[in-house]
Parts: C-alpha cells; sequence; structure tokens
C-alpha cells in the first residue's frame, strides 16, 4: 500500500465515529457508539434482504452475502447444497443493486473467487462507469439516503456522508483489486486502459502492482507499456 494510501485512511480512520478505539472514548461515549453500531448494522441487514433473499431461494443458506468468503461453505448444512459457481450469476445481478457500500464490497470479495472468472468482463463494466464523478456523487447520495431511512435518528447526515466517502473507497479498491485477481494475458490492453485514465484510483492500482507484475512474471510475459504505467505510479 502506498504512502499517501496509509496517510489517507488513517486520517479516515481518525474521522470515522465508527472505527475510533474504545479506549479513547468514555464510557458514556462507548455506550452511545455501541447503540449507533447495533442501529447500523439493523440498517446494513434490512438493506442486503433482496440478495439474501435470492442467495437463499438457490440454496444458499446464508445471512450476510459476507457468510460467502468468511465461513467455510456456510450452506452446506442437511441434505444436498448448491456449489460456489452457482452463485456467481446471482451476484452479478445485484453488484450494481440498491445497497449500501458494505453489501455491494462484500459482493465484489464474494465475486473474488477463482470460480469467479465469468465475472471479469462484468467488473471492469462497473469499474468504469464508477469512474464518471457524476456518477460517484450520485451513487454516495443514494448510499446515504438508503442508510439515514435506517439510522437518522441516530446519525447525522453529515456523519453517514463521512462515512459512505471512506466506504467509496474501499468499494472502488474492491472492485480494482478483484478485476487484477481475474485478469488473464489477453486481458493487458484492458489493464492498460483502465490505470491510463484512472484519476482517482491511482493509489490503488499503486497498490496492486506488485501483484500485476507477479502475473506478467509468471506468464514470462514482458509488456513495455504496462510496466512503464506501473512505474509511473511510482512518481507523486
Amino acid at each position: 500500500m502506498g504512502r499517501n494510501r496509509i496517510a489517507r485512511s488513517l486520517e479516515e480512520w481518525l474521522k470515522d465515529p465508527t472505527l475510533t478505539p474504545g479506549w479513547m472514548l468514555s464510557k458514556e461515549q462507548r455506550e452511545a457508539r455501541e447503540r449507533k453500531r447495533q442501529a447500523w448494522s439493523r440498517a446494513l441487514i434490512a438493506n442486503e434482504g433482496p440478495v439474501i433473499a435470492d442467495l437463499r431461494a438457490a440454496g444458499f443458506d446464508v445471512d450476510t452475502v459476507s457468510d460467502l468468503f468468511s465461513q467455510k461453505e456456510p450452506w452446506r448444512k442437511d441434505g444436498p447444497a448448491p456449489s460456489y459457481p452457482e452463485v456467481i450469476p446471482i451476484l452479478l445481478q445485484h453488484l450494481d443493486g440498491p445497497y449500501s457500500f458494505e453489501v455491494r464490497e462484500a459482493i465484489v470479495r464474494a465475486l473474488t473467487d477463482p470460480v469467479g472468472r465469468m465475472a471479469f468482463d462484468r467488473l471492469v463494466v462497473e469499474y468504469r462507469r464508477t469512474a464518471a464523478p457524476a456518477v460517484a456523487a450520485g451513487e454516495q447520495r443514494r448510499a446515504v439516503d438508503l442508510v439515514m431511512a435506517g439510522v437518522g435518528d441516530l446519525y447525522t447526515r453529515e456523519e453517514v456522508e463521512q462515512i459512505m466517502r471512506h466506504r467509496w473507497d474501499s468499494y472502488r479498491f474492491a472492485l480494482a483489486n478483484a478485476i487484477v485477481y481475474h485478469f488473464e494475458q489477453e486481458h493487458v490492453p484492458v489493464i492498460v486502459e483502465l490505470i491510463r485514465n484512472s484519476t482517482d484510483g491511482r493509489e490503488d492500482w499503486q497498490a496492486l502492482a506488485d501483484e500485476i507484475r507477479k502475473k506478467l512474471r509468471r506468464w514470462r510475459r514482458k509488456d513495455p507499456e504496462l510496466l512503464a504505467l506501473l512505474e509511473s505510479l511510482k512518481s507523486p
């Protein structure tokens, strides 16, 4: 991770009221934060409802999308169960749905699996779409409205906007990471185009540069244009 990204993450961490360490808070502040945390969790569960309903209908007995990658096949309980490749089309259907960024990031992370290779083109489309400033602003307003509907009695809109800016950055990085995870030799021109046209994600690509180089070495491929772009990311 680049130095600028670390500094930015630290700054956002200090500003995000959901992340401040408990030892920095008084008892009353800790109790208030716990009430906020529970309200936020309830809002996310409600927001995640449609994708969870579709997953369960397909036989995936999960409570959250993150169960797909944080547990060992949690849907396998009694009797026959679906295999992981069956989850990919469901997740792709919900990728740009009306969800908070935490839910959408979980969808992307669940797609970052060897069987999710078919998701590459769709992930690229989403990354390109969300790179537009007008789209980014609209997506963040929508996410704030969604969350405020469930936590507006405990959070100010300014607090939620601040948190959503951080979550948006995290979602965009998850997209870039998934794209790098899945890209093959024939996708090198796509990676070149994404890096070259990136304005807000330069630090993300810098953080992923070593993984891209590792793939090129494994393929014994020297692509001067891509390697030059990766080197250029080092400069401020």
